[in-house]
């Protein structure tokens, strides 16, 4: 006999964005607004209109979950299932054991020292596995235990289910077939316990390729990202049941409190052995660690890391998972902590080529960040790291068991040698420790400057162009440190006549928001607040033309949105032109709608076509670049 984990889902999401409306076989999407309003539940109708903020805290959110799986394969309806859940009640024994169909999910309460029975008829196949999974949906107690009898009451299996949301299996591969088998479910302790139970029917998961493909439109449609929250918004599922999916490549922030877990969901696409890093990282300082799992949908766990209190993220990478296929990720504290997290689910050969944008308008424009004595305030973690140009210097103080992150994008050249240079400029004292990492927390280079002032350096080789690095500095002992820090790559040749804008400038949902299918800000003080820095730029270069793209969600058709890029593109030119001067001469503008946008952009269609408002208010922005920029001269040509 031999026994496993497991759970079986009701869906899978496949996180692939359309493309275009206009591709062939596919249906033309609505308006922005008919896209959002077809999704908000009933009873926020009224909210369709409006765009949450990112400022929205989560405590303020009150909307219900809905869940990434429901387990459920059989072909009953969402109000059917809905109702077999609420109705269903458990038999106290074996002789009135609640029979249940395979494949049917069932949900219940065992009051402390009850027991709840059901029983299931096996089919006509022999050497079938069938697998009875439970799990134990109430957080903070003892196991929920689950057995498995014949009729004669002869024990076949047994497992616990952990008060985590982790499914446990019984997997039963002798049994006879047209035969009655009673599984009893009871809490470990004196405790009231919430479960739920399927026992899949192995007829149906004879492929589990096969029946991915077969069932993945069905399942498709009956998940439900929290597509109207902004991504430090959702509200994540405390066990697997309840896991909440997200999009790949989306950062979800949250709180995980103690003694509690966190649980997301995400769905791979159609290729086999794509490699899925799971990041996560804990945003709180001084705590143990956050640890991190990812489980099957049995409740198998594929792989785990901790991310420890000094902000560098931990990475489950794996290139064995399934296609069109659901997988589980759950955080939780080491110890009995609260704690700050991020976690994202990234498929790095899927990203694709458009050009990156910069929402930070120093950055845009290749300034220095540091105030005039070189001093600046460090971030705590890779999520707020300090973004330093080359050639800085910066000054500061890194606290006693703390940590200063700093990052840095690199050029075109991938054949140069980046040095980041760091001093621990304060006497009598053990060492500060420098690190450099990539994104995933991949360790890169490391080194140790003494208390003597001599400076340590990390050479690094071979990085990828255009990409973002980060850089952690802590001291080694219990002590507060002062230190230097400076990033050095080869001077390249400076261009004749440089660019206003090194990179282009995104005026994006973070800074300022559009009316969904308007061309009308939300906040036109704050509009003028972000694009401040930005006249001041373009007045102080009379000589160049600037560039203005408008773009939008993919939603309606091509043409109108273009005709909607382009008045959005109008709606920041006016307030440059009339709150600060801007000669109109100067600036040119063009309308991309969502097929022509080359920048990255947030994934606002899922696989079945259906709108994700949280990605879709990323794409209502405007880019900044400069005519003389390349990337402005694509756009012109196609636009011609």
């Amino acid at each position: 006999m031999k026994r496993r984990i497991s759970v079986t889902l009701c869906a899978v999401l496949s996180a692939v964005v359309l493309a275009a409306c206009g591709t062939k076989g596919a249906e033309e999407p609505a308006s922005e607004q008919e896209a959002v309003s077809e999704q908000i539940s009933e009873e926020s109708d009224n909210a369709a209109e409006e765009e949450p903020t990112p400022t929205e805290s989560i405590e303020e959110v009150d909307r219900e979950v809905t869940p990434a799986a429901d387990f459920s394969t059989n072909d009953i309806s969402d109000e059917e299932q809905e109702d077999l859940e609420d109705t269903f009640t458990a038999g106290t024994s074996q002789n009135d054991a609640a029979t249940i169909s395979l494949g049917t999910k069932v949900s219940g309460t065992i009051e402390s020292g009850a027991y709840a029975w059901f029983a299931f008829t096996t089919g006509d196949t022999e050497s079938a596995t069938y697998n009875i999974t439970f799990v134990n949906t109430t957080v903070g107690t003892d196991d929920l235990q689950g057995y498995l009898f014949d009729e004669y009451g002869t024990q076949l299996g047994m497992g616990n289910a952990g008060s985590d949301g982790t499914p446990e299996t019984i997997a039963a591969d002798e049994l006879a077939a047209d035969t009655t088998y009673y599984v009893r479910l009871n809490p470990w302790g004196d405790e009231t316990l919430n479960y739920t139970l399927i026992i899949q029917d192995p007829n149906k998961t004879a492929s589990a390729e096969s029946t991915a493909n077969e069932t993945s439109d069905t399942q498709n449609s009956m998940l439900d990202p929290q597509e109207n929250l902004s991504a430090d918004e959702i509200i994540p599922g405390s066990s697997q049941k309840d896991a909440v999916l997200i999009p790949l490549g989306t950062k979800v922030f949250g709180t995980v409190e103690s003694d509690t877990y966190v649980w997301f969901a995400f769905a791979t696409g159609k290729n086999a052995k794509t490699t899925y890093n799971i990041t996560f990282v804990n945003a709180s300082t001084e705590t143990n660690d956050l640890q991190g799992y990812l489980f099957d949908e049995y409740g198998t766990e594929i792989g785990r890391k901790n991310a420890g209190n000094d902000g560098t993220p931990a990475t489950i990478s794996t290139d064995q998972l399934t296609p069109n296929t659901t997988y589980y990720v759950r955080l939780n504290p080491w110890g009995s902590e609260t704690l700050d997290y991020s976690v994202v689910v990234k498929d790095p050969n899927a990203e694709n080529t458009a050009y990156k944008t910069v929402g930070s308008f120093s950055e845009a424009r290749g300034e220095t960040v540091s105030e005039s004595d070189g001093s600046i305030v460090a971030g705590t973690n890779q999520n707020d790291a300090v973004l330093l140009p080359m050639e800085t210097n910066v000054s500061g103080q890194v606290k006693s068991k703390t940590s200063a992150w700093f990052g840095f994008t690199t050029g075109e050249n991938t054949d140069i040698t980046y040095k980041i240079t760091f001093v621990n400029a304060t006497e009598g004292t053990y060492d500060l420790q420098g690190y450099l990492f990539d994104e995933y927390g991949n360790e890169l280079g490391r080194s140790n400057a003494g208390n003597d002032g001599t400076p340590a350096t990390i050479n690094a080789e071979e990085l990828s162009s255009n990409t973002t690095y980060y850089i952690r500095l802590n001291p080694w002992g219990n002590e507060d440190l002062d230190y230097t820090l400076i990033i050095k790559a080869p001077v390249e040749e400076e261009e004749e006549n440089p660019l206003v804008f090194e990179t282009p400038f995104e005026i994006n949902e973070t800074q300022v928001q559009f009316v969904i299918n308007e061309a009308t800000f939300i906040d036109e003080g704050k509009a003028k607040e972000v694009l401040k820095p930005v006249a001041e730029a373009i007045l102080a270069y009379p000589d160049h033309s600037i560039l203005i793209a408008g773009t939008t969600a993919t939603d309606g058709t091509q043409e109108s949105c273009v005709d909607l890029s382009i008045r959005r593109a109008e709606a920041v030119k006016k307030l440059l032109v009339d709150t600060y001067g801007v000669p109109e001469s100067q600036l040119q503008l063009v309308g991309l709608g969502y097929e022509l946008d080359p920048f990255e952009r947030g994934a606002d269609r899922d696989a079945n076509g259906k709108f994700v408002e949280s990605e879709g208010k990323k794409n209502r922005r405007v880019v900044i670049l400069d005519i003389d920029d390349p990337i402005a001269q694509e756009l012109l040509k196609i636009n011609k």
